[in-house]
């Protein structure tokens, strides 16, 4: 089997794994830069050694961050465990690798009075707006507003439907990476723009042409209408740590918090933590944005 078709065939799995979309990406970019070392040395995947795996880290390290190095040692790894699973290679060449830890830059959460201008700002709907701008002004309100209150990922909010919301029970359904499922109680600031979505079906926030609103759609409505309109610049991924570390100011135990931002960690080791539901709903009810 030549490299592009192995990488094909790793991308297959990866989706068939739950693994988002940035992953398959960002993974069949770096392994092109591992075939392209090899053909330059003459040598196959099939038959790459521990050796040349190493020497290729290395080389890459010095012009990449230990973020970035350690990403395509975890690619590498991921790769030949599967090609060794379809009996591709023999064994991985990857075995004895050590890769560097990855940086950990401070999360770029937003003062508390930042969120609360962003959400004053939200209600001041200009007048004159033609339905369908009232509309669109509505919707991303709402959107921003999630955010703030629930600590999703992009893409997680990105394919929410209508049907994901149980506004009786009080909770969100979200699907989080590699297909976790965990529910998110509503906070009561959001109840109400929450509740008047909840009576139709489809996509929760549709786009102009009635589909989902895709992950990209909502990065370019943050640049357009937050950070232009708005004049209060941040990304969605600004506001879930924003979210994160409000909820810890106040005093919300960390498991609770990582259980709602829904890290993987957790997962493996709710088993032991044994969080009662209401815990997240008390830990959730904590957030208050007005500063009293």
């Amino acid at each position: 089997m030549d490299f592009d078709q192995a990488v094909n065939g790793f991308s297959r799995a990866l989706r068939a794994a739950g693994r988002c979309a940035s992953t398959e990406r960002s993974y069949g970019y770096l392994l092109a830069q591992w075939g392209r070392w090899l053909d330059q040395r003459g040598a196959h995947w099939t038959g790459a050694t521990d050796d040349q795996v190493q020497d290729f880290i290395e080389e890459y390290a010095q012009s990449h961050s230990r973020t970035s190095t350690a990403l395509i040692g975890t690619c590498l790894r991921s790769f030949y465990r599967w090609a060794v699973r379809r009996r591709h290679v023999p064994s991985s060449p990857t075995a004895g690798l050590e890769v560097s830890r990855r940086d950990r830059p401070l999360p770029r959460a937003l003062p508390a009075g930042k969120i609360r201008q962003l959400l004053a700002r939200l209600d001041e709907m200009p007048g004159g707006l033609d339905t369908d701008r009232r509309l669109e002004w509505e919707r991303n309100r709402v959107i921003v507003r999630c955010y703030v209150f629930t600590g999703m990922r992009l893409a997680e909010l990105a394919q929410l439907t209508r049907e994901d919301l149980d506004i009786d029970a009080g909770s969100i359904r979200v699907m989080g990476k590699g297909r976790r499922e965990r529910f998110i109680p509503i906070h009561p600031a959001i109840a109400g723009d929450l509740g008047a979505l909840a009576s139709a079906s489809g996509p929760l926030f549709p786009s102009r042409k009635g589909g989902p609103l895709s992950a990209a759609g909502i990065s370019e409505m943050f640049r357009k209408f937050v950070c232009g309109q708005l004049e209060v610049c941040c990304t969605p991924h600004q506001l879930r740590h924003s979210f994160a570390s409000e909820l810890r100011r106040q005093g919300v135990d960390l498991r609770v918090i990582q259980r709602l931002l829904g890290h993987a960690k957790l997962d493996t080791t709710a088993i032991y933590l044994n969080i009662d539901p209401d815990d997240l709903a008390g830990g959730i009810l904590r957030l208050d944005w007005s500063g009293r």
